[in-house]
C-alpha cells in the first residue's frame, strides 16, 4: 500500500466533496447555453442603453447582498475614502492617461500582425531581496490562423543573474471534437532557491537547474464539468548554493531534515528524474477571466510522482474561487461615462468622497472575489521525498505580503478575500486580506501558526486582456512588499 487508510480516507473525502461542489446547482447544457446567451445580450444592451442591471436572484437579494454589504461597510465608509484622498497627488498622470487614452494606445503599440493577433511587451516585478526581475512576454492569439490555438512565451531575468523561461501552447476542439490540450515547457536556472525548513522559521538555500515538459488534456464530462488528465516530466538538478548563503544542516533544520544523511535523502545534491501522472475535475462558470464579476471555479486534482532513487510521493489540491457582484449597475466604466466624468479636480474628488455619492457612483459597482486553497502531500518512502513535495504559502498563493515562499510543509490551507471597485475606465481598485497556514497535517494546525497578509492596489485590464496589477502587501504589521506584475492571481 502506498498510503495508509487514514490518508486514503482524507483523499477520497476531498474527492467526494469536490465532485459534490462541481455538480451543485445542475443545469442542462441547453438551458446553460441559453442563459449565457441571454446574459450576454443583457450585458450588451446595458452598455448601449445605460440601463441598470438588477439582480433578481432571491439568494443574492436577501442573504448574500445584506451580509456582504455589512462586511464591506467599513471599507466603503473609511478605507476607500482614505485611499482616494491619498491618490490625489497622482491627479496629473491620471488626467493625462484619460485625456490621451494611454492605456488603449499602449495595447495598440504592443500588438502586431493581422487583426493584432501577436502581442509583445516587457514584464517587471519589483520586490525586496533578489526577487525583482525584468523580462518579456510574447502572445500569439491565432496560431496557424485559427482562434483555437494559442502560444505564450515568457522570459524572466532576475537582478542576481537567475533566469526562467516558459512556453505555453493551448489547443481547443482538437480535430473538431470537444478535447482540449495544454502543453508547457519550462527551464530554470536559479542559483539561490529558498528552502524554508518546516517548523523552524528559518530560511536556507540550494541551487536549481531544471527543465521539464507537461501535457494536460481536458474533456467535458457532464454539464459544465470537465475531466482533466496529464503527464509531466521534470529533469531535476539540485546543488549547493553560492558561498555566503546558508545551506541545510542535517539534524538542526527541523523534522523534514532530521536524518544524518538528509542532503542525499532529500536529493539536494544530485540529478534525478520525476515522472508524474495527474487526474482531476474542473468546473468553471466565471463570466470573464480578465475582469471576473460573477460565477465560480472549482478545481480538484491528484498527482502521483514516480521519482528516481525511491523518492516517490503523491499530492492533491482543491481550489475554490467565487465572485460576488453586489452592484445594481454594470461593473465596468464605459468610454461614454468616462467622457461625461470630465477632467479631474479637487472639488470633484471631495464631492465624490461624500458617502452618499460614493454609494451612488462607485459602490453600486463592486465585486467580492474569494479564493480557498487546500492541499496535502504524502511521501511513499519515509524520509525520501524531495523538497518540492512540500506545499507552500507564497506570493502566488496569494500571500502578497511576502516576496517568496517562506512557509512550507506537507499540508496547506489558504483563504483570500478581495474587494474590487472601478476607479476609472480599465482601472480597478482592490483591497485584500489573506490568511494561510501550513503544517504536518490538518490535525496539527494551531492558531499561532496562522499567517496574515493584507493590502491594497490596482488592476489594469479590459475584457479581452489583463495588462498588469500593482499592489502593496503587508505581512501582518511588517514592512510592505510591492507587487507589479502581468500575472493575475485570481
Amino acid at each position: 500500500m502506498f498510503f495508509s487508510w487514514s490518508q486514503s480516507n482524507s483523499f477520497f473525502g476531498v474527492l467526494i466533496c469536490c465532485l459534490f461542489l462541481a455538480i451543485a446547482s445542475p443545469l442542462s447544457a441547453e438551458n446553460s447555453k441559453q442563459e449565457k446567451d441571454v446574459a450576454m445580450q443583457e450585458f450588451i444592451d446595458s452598455l448601449q442603453s445605460g440601463e441598470n442591471r438588477n439582480d433578481t436572484n432571491i439568494f443574492y437579494e436577501y442573504i448574500a447582498h445584506p451580509v456582504l454589504a455589512l462586511v464591506t461597510w467599513p471599507m466603503e465608509k473609511f478605507v476607500v475614502p482614505v485611499i482616494e484622498t491619498a491618490l490625489y497627488p497622482a491627479k496629473p498622470p491620471l488626467r493625462y492617461m484619460l485625456n490621451e487614452q494611454v492605456l488603449e494606445r499602449a495595447i495598440d503599440l504592443i500588438s502586431f500582425g493581422e487583426k493584432n493577433q501577436i502581442m509583445l511587451y516587457p514584464t517587471l516585478v519589483i520586490t525586496t531581496g533578489t526577487g525583482s526581475l525584468v523580462g518579456f512576454t510574447a502572445r500569439h492569439k491565432k496560431l496557424f490562423g485559427r482562434n483555437t490555438e494559442r502560444l505564450v512565451v515568457s522570459f524572466s531575468f532576475f537582478v542576481n543573474g537567475n533566469w526562467k523561461m516558459r512556453y505555453r501552447f493551448s489547443a481547443k476542439k482538437i480535430g473538431g471534437s470537444k478535447l482540449n490540450a495544454n502543453i508547457k515547457i519550462l527551464q530554470d536556472n536559479v542559483k539561490n532557491k529558498k528552502i524554508p525548513p518546516p517548523q523552524t522559521g528559518t530560511m536556507k538555500y540550494h541551487s536549481d537547474t531544471s527543465w521539464g515538459i507537461s501535457s494536460e488534456f481536458n474533456h467535458p464530462l457532464f454539464e459544465e464539468v470537465d475531466v482533466v488528465s496529464g503527464f509531466h516530466y521534470r529533469h531535476r538538478k539540485f546543488d549547493a548554493p553560492p558561498k555566503g548563503l546558508a545551506s541545510i544542516t542535517c539534524g538542526d533544520d527541523g523534522p523534514f531534515f532530521a536524518s544524518d544523511n538528509c542532503v542525499d535523502d532529500r536529493a539536494l545534491n544530485t540529478t534525478f528524474q520525476d515522472y508524474s501522472w495527474s487526474l482531476g475535475v474542473d468546473r468553471n462558470t466565471v463570466n470573464n477571466e480578465n475582469i471576473p464579476t460573477s460565477g465560480n471555479h472549482v478545481n480538484f486534482w491528484w498527482m502521483y510522482h514516480w521519482v528516481t532513487d525511491n523518492r516517490d510521493f503523491h499530492e492533491w489540491e482543491l481550489t475554490l474561487k467565487k465572485y460576488f457582484f453586489l452592484g445594481v449597475e454594470r461593473y465596468e466604466i464605459t468610454p461614454t461615462e468616462q467622457r461625461e466624468m470630465g477632467d479631474l479636480n479637487f472639488s470633484k474628488i471631495k464631492k465624490t468622497l461624500k458617502y452618499h455619492n460614493l454609494k451612488k457612483q462607485i459602490f453600486n459597482r463592486k465585486v467580492i472575489a474569494a479564493q480557498l486553497r487546500v492541499a496535502q502531500a504524502y511521501e511513499v518512502y519515509e524520509g525520501r521525498a524531495p523538497v518540492y513535495a512540500l506545499h507552500n504559502l507564497s506570493n502566488d498563493t496569494p500571500m502578497r505580503g511576502y516576496s517568496s515562499s517562506p512557509f512550507r510543509d506537507w499540508t496547506k490551507v489558504a483563504l483570500c478575500l478581495e474587494y474590487r471597485f472601478p476607479i476609472i475606465r480599465l482601472v480597478e481598485g482592490t483591497i485584500f486580506d489573506e490568511q494561510g497556514i501550513v503544517g504536518e497535517n490538518f490535525n496539527t494546525f494551531e492558531l499561532d501558526q496562522l499567517k496574515n497578509s493584507w493590502g491594497f492596489g490596482i488592476r489594469i485590464a479590459r475584457r479581452d486582456i489583463f495588462l498588469c496589477r500593482g499592489q502593496l502587501g503587508f505581512p501582518g504589521w511588517g514592512p510592505p512588499v510591492i507587487n507589479i506584475t502581468v500575472d493575475t492571481v485570481f
